[in-house]
């Protein structure tokens, strides 16, 4: 799959959980920015990941996003949704790993 069609797929998950959904770009080097929130909780996926290390998972507002890396790195699209679903249901945020 190309990564656009990786990143539709995964809006198309993010959607089924009823989560509002905005994707930015490709940047200048590829890498997709899909933000979801539902109102309370917002996170943002990064995708591809440099080395094909799967999506980077952080939530918002994040303390370090964007300066070094994503929190979490997540390899599979259930992966990363599955844990967002977690994270609103706990009132938690990602951990810097």
């Amino acid at each position: 799959m190309t990564p656009k069609q990786v990143v539709d797929k995964l809006v198309a998950l993010i959607g089924a959980v009823g989560l509002k959904v905005q994707v930015d770009g490709p940047s200048v080097g590829g890498e997709y920015f899909i933000n979801c929130t539902n109102g309370t909780n917002g996170f943002v996926i990064n995708y591809p990941l440099p080395g094909d290390l799967g999506f980077g998972l952080s939530s918002l507002p994040g303390e370090g996003y964007g300066m070094y890396a994503p929190d979490e790195i997540h390899k599979e699209e259930a992966q990363v949704v599955g844990r967002i679903c977690h994270l609103i249901l706990t009132n938690s945020k990602t951990k810097c790993t």
